[in-house]
């Protein structure tokens, strides 16, 4: 139960960075990612199929991310965005600020 808190704690931390500051600890989801083989031994997940489907759910999300970051929809540019719109720019596109 102890594991579950300290993983909860860290989800925790990790959303209240993104929102504050856009940007998430590497350290921070390194451990989380260190903890959840863990928490699967812990809560008797199989490695078939159980550990299986959530690492390649994972990997199925992270190719997706890649694409939007590659793209432009997420990462360092809408980071700009959101700074251009905290310093009063109107426009519709982070492009044209």
């Amino acid at each position: 139960m102890a594991l579950l808190g300290v993983l909860a704690l860290l989800l925790l931390v990790a959303a209240a960075t993104d929102i504050a500051a856009r940007t998430i600890a590497n350290r921070l989801n390194l451990a989380i990612a260190l903890l959840a083989p863990a928490y699967w031994a812990a809560t008797g997940l199989p490695l078939w199929p159980g550990v299986a489907l959530q690492v390649a759910a994972a990997a199925l999300l992270f190719a997706l991310l890649i694409g939007a970051f590659a793209m432009g929809w997420m990462g360092a540019a809408t980071s700009s965005c959101s700074a251009r719109s905290r310093s009063g720019c109107r426009a519709t596109r982070c492009c044209k600020c």
